[in-house]
């Protein structure tokens, strides 16, 4: 019923009420079910219908409501269009947004318009350019939506010899994606793997060797398609400066009093065991990790050995005086230039090479948003940026067999 028809229903004055208007302006009725029979009012009375509109008002007022629900089927603002509106903030290119994140510009626009169309309004604003294109904005309403995105944790287990390159990495990362919240758990690699065998809750592993990588893909605990290799290290032999040792590196290590050295399961002390067997101070075995300290201690005429759990507590007894000697990890150095000598460095000939691999890992407890930031992380860790930050923390980065 348009406008007019009402003004001319309003302003009826004949016999009939409402009937009686409706045959004078020729309208069918139209019979409707509701489900309020206060409201509906049968037109083939003969009433006035202002009195039974009046009479009607007083028992119940109309009172419209509105019942407004929000619904959505899928997560459409995710953390693929958190990143990508993050690099188009920055960036002030969708197309230059789209190769940061590694995704085509098709799909970068697919998921612009996919957010848009859900939310209602837009989130990226176009101006034209002239020959080098024109130029692309997050809108405000697309920056208040940023701002409030909810907050995704990652749990991140590195072996102790990456706590301080990763510390730098993470501040990097979080300067880019602030809402991604990176909790490591740094400790031996054997410790590590075995934490994540027992249910704890982990994203990533970063491992300071093949093995501990190994024994967790064979889980089946480690994503498909996810590992990669990432840096690798070498052992040293270190003193405090003013220790006066004698010693000048493995080749006369029983000459010290007293030798900090990793567990057998840590890589450190694996890669220890490894060299002191290849130079033929160790019996040849198949695992190298399976020679006890007694033993070490044994084939070096009695060396009081102080046995650590991880190769942080290696260092740590070194540069604190506990123990006159002690094998570590080049990467470990850093910081220590002014307390610490390095009396040897320890060929890749005689403890193979000592990769550090990184993988993603099975966690039936996270979302979507959590696996999404998990790998952008690894990639990130992976990233040329990253290499020249792990150099700095003298890490090796290649990674090729040597």
């Amino acid at each position: 019923m348009d406008r007019s028809m009402i003004d001319q229903f309003a302003s009826y004055e004949g016999e009939g009420g409402l009937k009686g208007a409706m045959d004078v302006l020729n309208v069918e009725r139209i019979f409707v079910p509701v489900e309020d029979n206060g409201v509906a009012i049968y037109s083939g009375q003969g009433e006035p219908f202002r009195e039974i509109f009046k009479e009607k008002e007083k028992e119940r007022r109309i009172r419209p409501r509105v019942k407004l629900q929000l619904e959505k089927n899928e997560n459409f603002f995710g953390p693929g269009i958190v990143f990508l509106l993050r690099q188009i903030d920055t960036l002030g290119s969708v197309r230059d947004a789209c190769a940061k994140t590694g995704m085509s510009y098709s799909k970068g626009w697919s998921l612009i318009r996919s957010a848009e169309k859900e939310l209602g309004y837009t989130v990226v604003e176009r101006s034209p350019g002239g020959k080098h294109g024109g130029v692309a904005n997050v809108s405000e309403a697309g920056k208040d939506i940023l701002r409030n995105e909810e907050e995704t944790e990652i749990q991140v287990f590195i072996a102790a010899s990456l706590k301080n390159v990763m510390d730098e990495l993470a501040t990097q990362y979080n300067e880019e994606h602030p809402n991604v919240k990176i909790t490591y758990n740094a400790d031996s690699s054997g410790t590590l793997l075995t934490q994540i065998e027992e249910g704890y809750e982990c994203d990533i592993f970063f491992s300071a060797a093949q093995k501990q990588m190994d024994q967790l893909e064979s889980d089946g605990l480690v994503v498909d398609g996810t590992r990669a290799n990432v840096v690798n290290n070498q052992v040293v032999v270190v003193t405090r400066k003013d220790s006066g040792t004698k010693v000048t590196g493995l080749d006369n290590l029983s000459e010290a009093e007293s030798f900090a050295l990793a567990g057998g399961s840590v890589p450190v002390g694996k890669y220890t065991r490894t060299a002191l067997m290849n130079m033929g101070v160790l019996p040849k075995v198949d695992d190298p990790s399976a020679i006890t300290t007694e033993e070490v201690s044994e084939a070096l005429d009695g060396l009081e050995i102080s046995e650590q759990d991880n190769v942080s507590k290696v260092l740590s007894a070194v540069v604190e005086g506990s123990c006159e000697v002690g094998t570590t990890y080049y990467s470990d150095t850093y910081g220590f230039e002014d307390e610490l000598d390095i009396l040897q460095t320890v060929g890749y000939d005689l403890t193979g090479n000592v990769i550090y691999p990184i993988a993603r890992v099975v966690n039936d407890e996270a979302d979507d948003a959590q696996n999404t930031a998990a790998d952008d992380f690894i990639q990130f860790v992976l990233s040329d940026n990253a290499k020249k930050v792990f150099e700095s923390y003298y890490f090796d980065t290649n990674v090729e067999e040597r």
